[in-house]
């Protein structure tokens, strides 16, 4: 028996090992990986089946490499006997295909009838992927689903339901497999411990009267403590401050200036000052009275502390001295020690003979139960999951194949490959082959390279809502046209779905051999205009601002005679009129003048061209513009043309993030299937004749232009007449030269 070879297709100039069925996908390896199209690829921009990427990515890196598809292949071979559904990209599964021969194909087999079973499906013959989805979707809503989670929902004992419950918001929750949050044994032995801790921590707090100084005033009377505890520790040193410094109480107070500097201040700034102040003025004696006035930004905070604590700890004492507050402290080191014991859980949310019923009675063994049900469930669900990666492989596997090991989805106008987007449409064309893109920047630093005319554009569903996404789109035939920053079109993705497409960054690189011919006479064309119009603005703008000065100078002078400021003119000199900006006589006299240098020039101009050209013979001059514009043309077209047999669409996959080994070249026939201007549909029939022809909006429109055209036609013929009358000897000579004899 003869064993079919490995085979190599032309793939747009490279050749490439397809993937058609299980025979080339068992040969994959035996080409070596530096053959291979991609060596390694991110997760996000596949747009297959995410439980199937999930699968292949063992390690759940987000990318795909050469090692996981072989192990992923190597996996579904082992299971799976009859393997010619791979080739029709089935999610449909014949329990006839799966290898019994060995342990892991018997538990599929098994797992598979079991899920038929339960569905109760009548042909037990095949499965398909919805259905085994579905068993796992209703599966997760069961107790038992295999994850050792009981959401209080699901659980069967509303008892039991309730004990979950309330300790979730004390130990916390984990999600179920229905995304419900339940109990775990983690949770439920967390519950045990430190319930049990709780209960003896609050015992001895109760029995043990040095742990309350105040009884049950404890808690207050250390608040209050805490309130002032850092004034009262400031007060102290503030007076061991002015024992060792000598100061007098004088001293310590506001000076006038600082008085003045207050008195400005708002209320915020007099409350920031008080609270950065002392709570009582020091003394020489290190005593604070207990019955006198402190600052009055405490004062609520030291009566409190006063009545709760001092009066029932200090008694008559009239004043506090550090020794003496420093035991009012201590007495309460004992209770701060004891709450510094106090298990981490809040289970003060539980009332003390709930929490002690939940301990003694039954609830933890009955969840118990329940847990050890669920996790009972857990290797028949396994199983499903297997049966779940199974028909995933059989579905994905060849296609996946086919856009790692090589990339025949891309260059095929049938299919769609795992990378694309979609389709834009825009300015009269189809961008077919469009990709994710997720740093913008990054992405043109390497596109940059591929010489490929690219669109960036954001996919948005609304206007107003942020982009969903942007897509970067090569341009690869035709020429550029109205493709700029901020022309809109319609995005179509994989699903058929249509977005709004605006493009918001260009890179720009030759099209088309003709656009690159084109290039340099559309560059002088626009340099020449581009100077014209510079020209002519600067000329306005002087012939403005010097008709704008000699108005306002004609304005000034008859404001000065009409008060007598300015002596009369000479009656034999007059003074020419100022001329108003709008018009009138000298303001015709100043155009007229501008007018006549500005043709002058012009005449001069044209006379030095005609001069030079009329020492050229007229054939010689035609045939040298002619070879000059076919000589840039031609150079300019050889270049367009090795930049264009140079664009490689593998740097587009690789300013995406793919690894690839392959230089994807676009040829001729390539450029229009990424790039196409559609047709029209078949028999459509094209009728020339303008819809507006006859009406008699266009008859009116049609006198005024022939009006137009026959003005233009008498100025430019009283334009010639002028110049002949002026350069009259300068054409007599022209004519005589080329007269015949």
């Amino acid at each position: 028996m003869t064993t079919r070879p490995i085979t190599l297709r032309n793939f747009g100039g490279i050749q490439q090992l397809m993937v058609v069925d299980d025979v080339d996908l068992a040969r994959i390896d035996a080409l070596d990986a530096a053959r291979w199209a991609a060596t390694s690829a991110p997760i996000r921009d596949l747009h297959c089946d995410d439980g199937f990427l999930a699968f292949v990515d063992t390690e759940g890196k987000g990318r795909i490499r050469v090692a996981q598809l072989l192990a992923a292949r190597d996996w579904f071979f082992k299971r799976i006997a009859d393997r010619t559904r791979l080739k029709e990209q089935s999610d449909e599964l014949l329990l006839s295909a799966v290898d019994t021969t060995n342990d892991d194909g018997k538990k599929l087999h098994h797992a598979a009838e079991h899920v038929l079973n339960e569905l109760k499906i009548a042909d037990k013959s095949k499965l398909k992927l919805s259905e085994v989805r579905g068993f796992k979707a209703g599966y997760a809503k069961t107790l038992a689903n295999g994850d050792g989670v009981i959401p209080a929902e699901t659980c069967p004992d509303a008892e039991i339901g309730g004990f979950i419950l309330d300790l979730m918001p004390i130990v916390g929750s984990l999600p179920d497999a229905s995304g419900n949050p339940g109990l775990g044994e983690a949770q439920l032995a967390r519950f045990l411990e430190g319930g049990k801790a709780y209960l003896a921590w609050r015992a001895k707090g109760a029995s043990s009267p040095e742990l309350n100084p105040l009884g049950a005033d404890t808690d207050a009377g250390l608040a209050a403590i805490q309130a002032l505890d850092a004034k009262i520790e400031e007060f102290f040193l503030r007076c061991d401050l002015l024992r060792q410094e000598e100061l007098t109480a004088a001293q310590l107070k506001l000076t006038e200036d600082e008085w003045k500097s207050l008195k400005t201040k708002d209320a915020a700034g007099i409350q920031s000052y008080l609270a950065a102040s002392p709570l009582s003025t020091p003394t020489a004696q290190g005593a604070l009275d207990l019955r006198g006035a402190v600052n009055p930004a405490f004062q609520p905070a030291w009566e409190t502390l006063r009545a709760r604590v001092f009066d029932k700890l200090l008694g008559d004492e009239k004043t506090l001295t550090r020794s003496a507050w420093h035991k009012v402290k201590g007495a309460f080191d004992a209770n701060l020690a004891w709450k510094k014991d106090k298990p981490a859980e809040p289970f003060e949310k539980l009332d003390a003979a709930k929490l002690e019923a939940y301990l003694s009675g039954s609830y933890a063994s009955r969840l118990t139960a329940f847990i050890a049900t669920d996790k009972a469930a857990a290797p028949e669900l396994a199983m499903v999951t297997e049966v779940e990666k199974l028909i995933l492989y059989q579905r994905w596997l060849v296609q996946f194949a086919n856009n790692f090991v090589n990339f025949s989805a891309v260059y095929h106008p049938d299919e769609t490959a795992l990378v694309e987007m979609g389709s834009m449409v825009i300015d009269g064309r189809r961008l077919d082959f469009c990709v994710k893109v997720e740093d913008r920047a990054a992405h043109k630093k390497v596109a940059a390279e591929s010489l490929i005319f690219l669109v960036y554009a954001t996919i948005t569903d609304q206007d107003g809502k942020p982009a969903a996404y942007e897509v970067a789109a090569p341009v690869t035939s035709g020429e550029r046209g109205r493709l700029r920053v901020g022309k809109r079109g319609i995005f179509i993705d994989t699903a058929g779905r249509e977005w709004d497409a605006t493009i918001v960054d260009v890179l720009e690189n030759a099209i088309s051999i003709k656009e690159a011919m084109l290039a340099p006479f559309r560059r002088a064309q626009k340099f020449i205009a581009d100077r014209i119009e510079s020209f002519a603005q600067s000329q306005l703008a002087s012939r403005e601002k010097a008709m704008t000065e000699h108005a306002a100078a004609g304005v000034d002078k008859a404001g000065q005679a009409a008060v007598g400021n300015a002596p009369p003119p000479p009656a034999a000199a007059p003074a020419p009129a100022a001329a108003p900006a709008g018009g009138g006589a000298g303001g015709m006299q100043n155009l007229l003048i501008g007018g006549s240098l500005a043709f002058a020039a012009i005449g001069s101009a044209l006379a030095y061209v005609v001069s030079a050209i009329s020492s050229i013979a007229p054939l010689k001059l035609a045939m040298s513009l002619l070879g000059l514009v076919a000589f840039i043309a031609l150079i300019s077209a050889f270049l367009g043309w090795l930049k264009l047999r140079r664009r490689d669409m593998g740097l587009l996959f690789e300013a995406s993030g793919w690894a690839i080994n392959v230089e994807m070249k676009i040829t001729r026939r390539l450029s229009v299937m990424f790039t196409r201007a559609p047709g029209f549909p078949e028999g459509t029939k094209v009728d020339r004749t303008d819809i507006l022809a006859g009406t008699e909006y266009v008859k009116a429109q049609d006198k005024v232009r022939r009006r137009r055209q026959r003005r233009t036609l008498y100025l430019l013929i009283a334009a010639l007449a002028v110049l002949a009358l002026v350069y009259r000897a300068e054409l007599l000579q022209l004519v005589e030269r080329f007269a015949p004899k």
